[in-house]
């Protein structure tokens, strides 16, 4: 009867340690772009997954103009893993990056989380950050 008792007292109390392993939405990521050469345009933010980089599938997208050179976003209620952030600044209001048409190098400004120099597109290993249990703060260099 005793091992009976214990048994049903270790599963309960593993089914609340479960329970209280669930990953945390409660997390917010505040994007910072800071020493932006004019305040012209808007600042186009996606935030991507470990799915890594899709031009038509972020997780979430955000829109904020330029204001005193800065621009300030956030993403909420985001689960803990691994993410990545792209923006640029739309000066022409087109909504979307401009490219040369002859080497394919983009016309605006742009940044990538984490900053890393590129020699090509942006890789998600390169530009990837880990969210855990806490809001964070990412800074962002336009090029």
């Amino acid at each position: 009867m005793t091992r009976i008792l214990i048994t049903t007292v270790l599963f309960l109390f593993s089914l609340f340690a479960k329970a209280q392993e669930k990953p945390s939405s409660n997390n917010q990521i505040n994007v910072i772009v800071k020493h932006i050469t004019s305040d012209n345009g808007k600042i186009y933010f996606a935030l991507y997954d470990k799915n890594g980089f899709s031009p038509r599938k972020p997780l979430a997208k955000a829109t904020c103009e330029v204001k005193n050179q800065t621009a300030n976003v956030h993403f909420d209620a985001v689960p803990n893993g691994n993410y990545a952030i792209l923006c640029f600044l739309d000066e022409n209001n087109n909504k979307r990056l401009d490219f040369n048409t002859t080497n394919g190098r983009p016309l605006e400004l742009y940044g990538i989380s984490n900053n890393p120099v590129l020699f090509g597109p942006p890789q998600f290993e390169q530009a990837k950050f880990n969210v855990k249990d806490s809001n964070i703060f990412v800074y962002i260099f336009l090029q």
